[in-house]
């Protein structure tokens, strides 16, 4: 039973996880073609009827999701996550292309294309971005999505201290007059022969492997890692061998 406690950890960790990558990547691709690339289109546009029929098509999508009310933000309410304002703004932009005179001249023409773009498309010090609401792409779901990634990350930490001994393991090997010690703490792992630090490895890992060299110079290989308990294996010359505890 309790060999099963970080393999279930792991298991849930692992489907949450993917889980919540498909549906993020999948959600962002279907937006980003069903509406994103349709409104940088409308943006550039070098005439009207080319912004109105791509402007078209982008809200044509938002009204076919039901993306046209709400608020993505969880916890926090911001304005410039508010769905409802931003898409009343890209109405009031289709309106005033559909209400554009078929006599207009260059200069209003292009000046509707310019304010369009400016309803469109944010220009920062990094460049140009499209304006929506972050997290648009997975609405009405940020809420679901975001405990599935909270708990995902809840599962990986308590499989990590799982698996993390409270206390430094130890193995003591004898071999002939050689005293060879391998240590696993938190922090890293380390290869002790006859009192001299061989070989240390830094960071948490679920295995490690640690190298050293007897005076008579027979290799030392030692391997740490395990699924339910931390394991060490020590070979001399690819001989295993039997620690004294």
């Amino acid at each position: 039973m309790k060999k099963l406690i970080p393999l279930t950890f792991t298991v849930f960790f692992m489907v949450v996880l993917i889980a919540w990558a498909i549906i993020r990547i999948v959600t962002h691709y279907q937006f980003s073609v069903g509406c994103g690339q349709y409104l940088k289109r409308a943006a550039t546009a070098n005439s009207i009827t080319l912004a109105s029929s791509n402007l078209d098509t982008a809200i044509q999508y938002l009204e076919d999701h039901n993306l046209t009310s709400g608020q993505v933000s969880i916890f926090l309410k911001q304005p410039k996550n508010d769905i409802t304002y931003w898409y009343t703004n890209l109405k009031s932009a289709q309106t005033e292309l559909m209400n554009m005179k078929p006599d207009a001249t260059q200069l209003e023409i292009s000046n509707e294309l310019m304010k369009i773009k400016e309803s469109l498309i944010s220009t920062t010090s990094s460049g140009e971005s499209l304006i929506y609401p972050d997290g648009i792409q997975i609405y009405p779901h940020n809420a679901v999505l975001f405990w599935m990634s909270f708990i995902s990350v809840i599962s990986g930490f308590a499989l990590l201290i799982w698996l993390t001994p409270k206390n430094p393991m130890k193995w003591i090997y004898k071999y002939g007059e050689n005293t060879i010690i391998v240590v696993n703490r938190i922090s890293g792992e380390t290869l002790i022969v006859n009192g001299e630090i061989q070989d240390q490895k830094k960071g948490i890992k679920f295995k490690s492997e640690l190298r050293g060299k007897l005076s008579s110079g027979e290799e030392i290989k030692a391997t740490i890692g395990g699924n339910s308990e931390m394991i060490c294996s020590l070979f001399i010359d690819n001989k295993l061998q039997t620690p004294e505890q």
